[in-house]
């Protein structure tokens, strides 16, 4: 029997090898590309879709979003472009590794872009080279979800400063200081702190340098705490009440503005 030829993918005219490649998940994209250096130069070049990206750190995981759809992949699996979905357990700083290279392989071959990383309880020395690496790729990150109880200095720095953040949400933020979000880049729109121990005196102390400038992009924050007092968080300002939101919990007080 005699096998058919292979098809010569390559020769068809742009615009057709353009509809090809939209036709093909993520996963296919990259079996494709990894035909040849040639191939993967050809796909990073046509592919004609925006893509983004999700990292979380929980269960060492990605997933890409194109046009509404979403796609999981396991940075765990054996071969995450063909059993995307396998899990194995690995050493922290293995599985660590693998999703910083799947993450690479997207960013590099399709042109993906990082929105959001969920940091779940991973020591400083991983915390920090993720940071590194994502910064290598992106200067900028849409979204930082960080779950962590403490934290040293050195490793706030490598965060706050290094990456702009357009959206943090920290939970466990009773390390998180007024300083430190003042650190933050002026990209920062909004802001989340679960479980704070922040004051009342510590929002004073935000709205008046949010007037003064700081902070020029923020548009929206929300702190949890048990520790407020609306009277001494609004002293010395001129704040209509619909800016300011208390919202009582069985747990503590929380304010959004």
């Amino acid at each position: 029997m005699e096998l058919s030829k292979p098809f010569p993918l390559r020769k068809l005219p742009t615009l057709m090898f353009r509809k090809v490649l939209s036709y093909l998940p993520p996963h296919e994209l990259i079996l494709l590309a990894q035909c040849s250096k040639i191939t993967k130069s050809f796909v990073r070049a046509y592919y004609p879709r925006k893509l983004s990206m999700t990292m979380s750190f929980s269960h060492f995981e990605i997933q890409i979003f194109e046009d509404g759809q979403c796609y999981e992949y396991s940075a765990t699996s054996p071969d995450p472009f063909r059993h995307p979905t396998v899990y194995c357990r690995y050493p922290t700083e293995e599985s660590v590794k693998r999703t910083l290279e799947l993450m690479d392989t997207f960013y590099n071959t399709l042109g993906a872009t990082l929105a959001m990383i969920k940091l779940y309880s991973l020591g400083e020395v991983d915390v920090s080279i993720i940071i590194d690496r994502v910064h290598r790729n992106q200067p900028e990150l849409q979204r930082l979800k960080w779950k962590v109880v403490q934290v040293s200095e050195s490793t706030k720095h490598c965060i706050l400063e290094k990456l702009k953040l357009r959206e943090l949400i920290i939970e466990f933020s009773k390390w998180f200081k007024l300083s430190d979000l003042l650190s933050l880049s002026s990209t920062c729109a909004k802001f989340a702190l679960e479980r704070s121990t922040w004051t009342g005196e510590d929002l004073n102390a935000l709205l008046k340098e949010w007037v003064k400038g700081r902070l020029p992009n923020l548009s929206f924050f929300w702190i949890e705490s048990q520790r407020f007092d609306e009277e001494t968080a609004k002293n010395g300002l001129e704040l209509l009440d619909s800016n300011l939101l208390p919202v009582g919990q069985s747990s503590g007080n929380s304010s959004g503005m």
